[in-house]
């Protein structure tokens, strides 16, 4: 990730995280969920050291996270690296920036979500996940299954379509085949190869449809690698 890049990033990853959800969605932020103190700070989501553009992005809904009486040790330690981040003076956003990017290298692998999907196809490739990058439609948790159009949309308007006019990836892997594939599909009008996951329900299986869509984003992504040769 070249130094421009990383500022650019840095600086809408911090306007992200000042973003009053309330304000944000109006009559619609009943859909956030309010149950940790963790549910009203936004997630931006987490960028590669090693990413360039033209890349690969992968684009989920939005973030997950149990219900618990207290946040837990790794959320609350990307809390703090999400306030940093959000509090940072300008010459300091950057570092805060790439030290949140650092931990989520770790806390991710522990996320369903990528446990399932990443790891299967990526696998027997050179890309590592420090290569790719990683993004939600919504950067907040969501009161039950549902995701209103709505919430969607006003947050692809706010910041999901900047992120991607700043990675610009040549190759998307949208996880979910009822929300994020069709709408990156109808709203992201850009020259890019977008390939739908299904997934299953908080993420613990693989379903035949997932198996099957997989092995096509490998297809894919082989194909998309050796072009870029």
């Amino acid at each position: 990730m070249n130094g421009k890049l990383k500022q650019d990033l840095a600086a809408l990853w911090q306007r992200i995280l000042r973003t009053d959800a309330t304000k944000l969605f109006g009559k619609h932020h009943k859909s956030i969920r309010d149950y940790n103190e963790d549910d009203w700070i936004a997630q931006p989501g987490y960028v590669g050291s090693q990413y360039r553009t033209r890349g690969l992005v992968f684009v989920a809904v939005n973030p997950g996270g149990q219900k618990r009486e207290d946040i837990g040790f790794a959320d609350s330690k990307q809390y703090k690296l999400l306030k940093k981040l959000r509090d940072a003076a300008p010459k300091f956003r950057v570092a805060a920036f790439e030290n949140l990017n650092r931990d989520l290298v770790r806390s991710m692998k522990n996320w369903n979500i990528y446990r399932r999907y990443i790891p299967e196809i990526l696998k027997g490739t050179d890309i590592g996940f420090s290569d790719v990058a990683y993004v939600n439609l919504v950067k907040w948790r969501t009161v039950g299954e549902g995701m209103p159009r709505a919430v969607v949309k006003i947050s692809w308007e706010a910041h999901t379509r900047e992120q991607l006019a700043l990675l610009r990836p040549s190759l998307i892997v949208s996880l979910g085949k009822s929300i994020a594939g069709p709408f990156i599909d109808e709203f992201y009008n850009e020259e890019v190869h977008n390939i739908t996951i299904p997934r299953t329900r908080r993420d613990l299986r693989l379903s035949d449809g997932s198996k099957a869509a997989i092995k096509l984003a490998r297809t894919c992504l082989f194909r998309w690698i050796k072009r870029r040769e």
